[in-house]
């Protein structure tokens, strides 16, 4: 009987966990709800149809910045460069908060420079973005 009990434990104890992992695959993607509680129906449908695009590298250097194209306002633009941040480290003010920003002009381009703190850490980190597209017209 003893041996029966620890069997059904065992096994219910498998039921539990393998019914909480299809669970959480079938729940939607945790970043993309994220994402659009976070952003405007507008920025996301936007970014989604190609009209805001974020291009070119991860933003971690003027060489690899990311390049924000298509952001018809300045509101837009930041909301672009705040999304790409959100896709990278997750929810603002709580896994990453920006620290500051200033622009940047270097060869012939314009760049927003995002600095934020990631939860956890001290060290700031920089995200380069090219709005020269945004700055022309």
């Amino acid at each position: 009987m003893k041996s029966i009990l620890i069997r059904l434990a065992g096994v219910a104890g498998l039921v539990i966990a393998l019914g909480l992992v299809g669970c959480a695959l079938l729940e939607p993607d945790d970043q993309f709800t994220l994402l659009r509680s976070r952003f405007s129906a507008d920025l996301i449908s936007k970014i989604e149809s190609g009209t805001i695009r974020l291009e070119g590298g991860d933003g971690s250097s003027v060489q690899s910045a990311v390049k924000i194209v298509g952001a018809a306002t300045e509101q837009e633009n930041i909301a672009a460069e705040h999304f790409f941040l959100s896709k990278m480290f997750g929810r603002q003010g709580i896994e990453w908060a920006p620290t500051g920003q200033s622009g940047l002009k270097h060869a012939g381009r314009s760049y927003d420079v995002v600095r934020i703190v990631l939860a956890g850490e001290k060290a700031r980190r920089d995200y380069y973005f090219d709005i020269t597209e945004f700055r022309q017209n």
